[in-house]
């Protein structure tokens, strides 16, 4: 079972239309390397995916197909999670793979949902973005360290509509 907020987060006052108007340059570079260093020391996969441009239709839908679309469900173990950042509908969703979802608790996910929200509101998307994946590391770590060989490499950071 995957983890479900209940609502998506909501993470602006107002919709944004474009990643540079709310990314400085250099921001997806430091949120990269955040999510790099989280993955270093466990065996999960994460991505952020900051879209830009998010279709009408439940949110939650949204991500959990994006969740596919990137591949996430076909790591073992389980354990990957995407952080999907809407712009435009000013919400965040978190999706994680049954066995992280099963292993960690709920409120990790809502931590991290919320710190993600409070960037945005504090107009510092990616110092909220990378808070969120700092409060994911040390338990990741803890649940899923890093395996002998690793699994296949997933993109860090993910943009576009």
């Amino acid at each position: 079972m995957k983890f479900s907020l209940k609502k998506p987060e909501t993470i602006a006052p107002a919709p944004v239309k474009a990643l540079h108007d709310v990314l400085a340059h250099g921001d997806s570079a430091r949120i990269e390397e955040a999510v790099r260093l989280a993955e270093h020391n466990s065996s999960s996969e994460i991505i952020v995916k900051l879209s830009a441009a998010t279709d009408d239709g439940e949110m939650r839908g949204i991500a959990e197909a994006e969740f596919v679309r990137l591949g996430l469900p076909g790591l073992s173990p389980s354990n990957g999670i995407l952080i999907y950042v809407s712009l435009n509908r000013r919400a965040v969703e978190i999706v994680v793979g049954p066995d992280a979802a099963s292993q960690l608790p709920d409120d990790l996910w809502r931590t991290a949902a919320a710190a993600v929200a409070d960037g945005f509101r504090r107009e510092k998307a990616a110092d909220g973005i990378i808070a969120a994946v700092d409060a994911m590391a040390a338990p990741l770590a803890q649940v899923f360290p890093p395996l002998e060989t690793p699994g296949p490499e997933l993109p860090n950071v993910s943009e576009g509509p």
